[in-house]
């Protein structure tokens, strides 16, 4: 139980932060500051913070598939198809996150090579995009493994009759 509640705090905070910046944040930066650029440079402080818990959140997750056992192979094998996909999608994400920042001035708030920027950065969005994608079915089939499992449990606790009730 203690493995399961840390991996949905991890997911919450992860995800949900990841979600939340990408759904009200960003959309609410620019209403107010009226700038795609300044929207930019926060988010390329943000950004560090979502990799570093996604990076948590995909050691955590990697613990709780050695630890656990699936009695359903398709179960099994896209708990762990899902984890490749994010956790290499992660990876991709920390090595672009240096490309992208040396294209930018943080001092003046400018963009150097605004082409090579557009282009790295549309890379970026469309990784965190499968990311996101493989972390949600990744959390979907650990549910559908967790009830299994759960469901096993309860009925290997029925009293057995010998009359085969």
């Amino acid at each position: 139980m203690a493995l399961r509640l840390s991996v949905i705090g991890a997911l919450m905070f992860w995800l949900g932060g990841f979600t939340f910046y990408a759904a009200v944040v960003i959309p609410t930066a620019h209403d107010v500051l009226g700038s795609h650029r300044q929207v930019g440079f926060i988010t390329q402080a943000v950004t560090y913070w979502i990799n570093l818990s996604g990076a948590a959140t995909a050691a955590l997750l990697l613990i709780h598939l050695l630890r656990t056992s699936d009695r359903q192979r398709w179960l099994s094998r896209g708990l762990w198809a899902t984890w490749v996909l994010l956790t290499a999608a992660q990876l991709a994400l920390f090595c672009l996150h240096p490309s992208l920042d040396r294209l930018l001035d943080a001092q003046d708030h400018d963009v150097l090579d605004r082409t090579g920027f557009y282009h790295l950065h549309r890379i970026y969005l469309i990784i965190a995009t499968v990311q996101w994608c493989a972390a949600i079915t990744h959390v979907c089939l650990m549910v559908a493994a967790w009830r299994q499992k759960d469901r096993s449990a309860t009925a290997d606790l029925r009293p057995r009759f010998a009359c085969g009730l």
